[in-house]
């Protein structure tokens, strides 16, 4: 019996042994979608969800003052577990927080997938305790699992580990990049003074509902006159009337947000001077001086590009009170001229799974992110990368020569257009620039479906947390869509 029919015949040995699945009964959508979830099932027992969960209990367990005892360690690992499958399905599925809990809690297949435990009696989390298990190991915990999922994927027994029909090439990566934008509203400088009045007057409120007051004219009456100015700066019109009733309305809305800030800063003072201040009133004030510090440089900055018309650099700008790490990026592409948010850096293979990313906290050109990224990719696997392919965005003499001393094939594309000439002479440069086209699918399906456009958490520390779960959820859904060693063997 040669190899071929040997393999068949325990592929079929394996079928006959394992019991049938139960019977799904729905439309197509929901087959496939009870399908797609046993496959993940498979891919996260085959060892991402054991490497998950001694992740968790070492890094929770370094935190605790005694050690865990069996009971809770158990009760912690069996926790983990459905931390890990409850925000994997969410990410899956596209859902809120507050809509996959209502979704998990009336969904059997789904509280079966996510190991809820007795299914007749089962507690399902409700949407904090969701984006709880979003926090539950940092990013670079989350980021050492996917690194490990892609270097099983790719090594020689990934057959007999995840069931692949065969190993992940990691020979040749597509590089490019993208802005992951923060969830803010466009950044107009009279918005952000509303902004500023409407968050320091809510905490304010708040002070004032558990008793700590200080003589101020109704708080209430402060947010009805910023919405009243706002409407009047929205439809003063164009020219050189309507250029000066907006500086006419600015000074107004500056006398507003100035009287707001001096009721800000006594609250705050009457905050501190409180023998043991209680969490509400912490809350507050932490509110308050988030707001406080950055509203002087708010203020100047209207005034220098509304009263001025001087134009204010980007890097002393104020695009957010709630997102200060908000970037200006210009990437000039249609419809999105300037972006704001960070930058997002992907690496794929030939399959489209994601072997290395990065979202650094201040802009940076493409070459250094290609430069940063080749240091991780030796790091991370060693020799395996031979060729990088990109657009004419990174080229330039400091890649080329980082590229040149990795031992990494050169496959960018060249900006100068004679250079170019001569490289598409070569028919494997020509190919390998035909497949870049589908990097730019890549990272729509991981910025428009995973992410869901923009970046759902607030701050630089938690955004990274969030891109490495949609890139360990895009990961999984890529390799559940592969052929499987099984489908591969009957087909032959």
């Amino acid at each position: 019996m040669n190899n071929h029919s040997l393999s068949v015949a325990i592929v079929a040995q394996q079928l006959s042994l394992c019991p049938p699945p139960p019977r799904v009964i729905g439309p197509v959508e929901y087959r496939e979608l009870c399908a797609r979830l046993n496959r993940l099932d498979e891919l996260l027992q085959a060892g991402v969800e054991r490497d998950f969960v001694a992740r968790s209990v070492a890094h929770h367990g370094s935190r605790r003052r005694r050690s865990m005892t069996a009971a809770e360690q158990e009760d912690f690992q069996r926790e983990s577990r459905v931390a890990l499958r409850a925000t994997l399905a969410r990410l899956l599925l596209g859902e809120s927080l507050r809509g996959f809990s209502c979704r998990l809690a009336e969904s059997a297949v789904l509280q079966r997938f996510c190991v809820l435990g007795d299914l007749e009696r089962v507690e399902t989390p409700g949407h904090s305790q969701l984006q709880r298990y979003l926090f539950w190991l940092p990013a670079e915990e989350v980021r050492a699992v996917v690194l490990g999922l892609v270097r099983q994927a790719a090594s020689a027994n990934a057959t007999e580990c995840l069931g692949l029909a065969e190993a992940l090439s990691l020979e040749t990566v597509w590089v490019d990049t993208t802005c992951a934008e923060t969830n803010i509203h466009y950044p107009v400088d009279w918005l952000l003074l509303r902004d500023a009045v409407r968050t320091l007057i809510q905490a304010i409120c708040v002070l004032r509902d558990h008793g700590l007051k200080h003589r101020m004219p109704e708080p209430v009456s402060f947010l009805s006159a910023m919405n009243q100015l706002a409407m009047r700066m929205s439809h003063a019109g164009k020219g050189s009337k309507g250029k000066k009733a907006r500086k006419a309305i600015l000074r107004e809305m500056t006398e507003q947000v100035e009287t707001v800030q001096a009721h800000a800063e006594r609250y705050c003072a009457l905050v501190d001077a409180l023998p043991a201040p209680m969490g509400w009133a912490v809350g507050s004030r932490r509110r308050m001086q988030a707001v406080l510090a950055q509203l002087p440089a708010a203020l100047h900055q209207a005034r220098e590009r509304i009263i001025g018309e001087r134009p204010v650099a980007n890097a002393d700008k104020v695009l957010s009170f709630y997102e200060p790490d908000t970037a200006v990026i210009t990437r000039g592409k249609a419809g999105a001229q300037v972006e704001f948010g960070h930058s997002l850096f992907i690496s794929e293979q030939r399959d489209g799974v994601i072997v290395d990313w990065a979202l650094p906290k201040e802009p940076q050109t493409d070459g250094d992110l290609l430069i940063e990224g080749i240091e991780r990719w030796r790091k991370e696997y060693r020799e395996s990368i031979r060729t990088a392919v990109t657009d004419r965005g990174f080229d330039g003499p400091p890649t080329r020569e980082t590229l040149k001393q990795a031992g990494i094939a050169n496959g960018m594309c060249p900006r100068s257009p004679r250079q170019l000439a001569v490289r598409q002479e070569d028919p494997a440069f020509r190919e390998l620039q035909r497949r870049r086209s589908q990097t730019e699918g890549r990272i729509a399906i991981v910025k428009q479906t995973f992410l869901d456009g923009r970046l759902n958490t607030k701050g630089h520390a938690h955004h990274e947390v969030e891109v490495t779960w949609v890139v360990l959820a895009h990961n999984l859904w890529v390799l559940a869509r592969l052929p499987t060693a099984i489908k591969h063997a009957l087909a032959a």
